[in-house]
């Protein structure tokens, strides 16, 4: 830091993790311009990836610029402000998202780029003290936004939500087998039993293991799935109501009224005249 208009650039690396349960490496390449002997404006690149071994990984990019002071003793405090990037992958069995009807479908591993703004506040200490060299070692919390909000993890949620961006990794391999099960079979007239056959466990287990995870019964998803394909058809086909029952998987048309009417508040026919006035 020999005198005024001096620049320098600054390489180093260090831990970055996205929690203290996600541990990552961060390289930094820094262009530190000086206006004092002790005060300078550094502009530092950070690029970096942190993994979770169980729920996902990330590769990220952060631009930042701020305001650093030095003092004798070689401790120094900084300030930024930065735009980052940040690309995250799911790993786990199987990972799934809900549609606009409410539907649970496999997703892809590979979330949406999300874009970062941060503040960061810094302490550090220059090792050599010297003004033609620098050794410093920092440490440097950072606050970052993800933008737009991204919710990981699905509540139960009603058929009008859109919920279409948001995803779930299910690491439990029975339960993805039971996901594909009722995604394949879920019109025709299965029930438990036949759930249970296809993925032999224990049918307390099953639906305890299935309503922590999605937030509802097997026979809640079933129900939904099926109402939700009644509503499509009513508003978009004119199908014959018996029809329309069997093609959800139900025997006859009273029984679809009964299990519609109790999701919706409606019959199934006064559905269908909204959308023919």
């Amino acid at each position: 830091m020999g005198g005024f208009a001096q620049t320098n650039i600054n390489i180093g690396g260090g831990y970055f993790g996205h929690t203290i349960t996600y541990p990552g490496l961060v390289l930094e390449a820094e262009l530190e311009k000086m206006y004092s002997e002790n005060a300078s404006l550094p502009i530092r690149l950070d690029v970096g990836y942190y993994v979770h071994s169980r729920y996902n990984s990330g590769v990220f990019a952060d631009l930042n610029a701020g305001f650093r002071r030095y003092y004798k003793s070689g401790l120094f405090l900084e300030e930024s402000i930065g735009i980052g990037v940040l690309q995250s992958f799911l790993h786990s069995d199987a990972v799934y998202q809900v549609d606009d009807s409410g539907i649970v479908s496999e997703a892809s591993r590979v979330n949406p780029l999300i874009v970062m703004p941060s503040i960061t506040l810094g302490i550090g200490y220059n090792l050599t003290q010297d003004s033609g060299k620098q050794n410093l070692i920092w440490l440097r919390p950072k606050i970052f936004w993800e933008v737009p909000h991204k919710t990981t993890y699905l509540p139960p949620v009603g058929i009008m939500e859109r919920l279409s961006t948001d995803t779930l990794a299910v690491d439990d391999p029975k339960l993805v087998q039971v996901v594909h099960y009722l995604r394949a079979h879920a019109f025709e007239p299965i029930t438990m039993k036949d759930v249970l056959r296809a993925v032999p466990m224990a049918r307390r287990s099953l639906e305890r293991r299935f309503q922590q995870t999605f937030g509802r019964s097997p026979l809640d998803e079933i129900r939904r799935m099926r109402v939700n394909k009644a509503r499509r058809l009513l508003a978009e086909t004119d199908m014959p109501m018996q029809q329309i029952a069997e093609a959800c998987g139900y025997a006859t048309y009273n029984y679809l009224t009964h299990v519609f009417k109790n999701e919706t508040g409606r019959t199934p026919r006064s559905y269908r005249r909204q959308f023919r006035q």
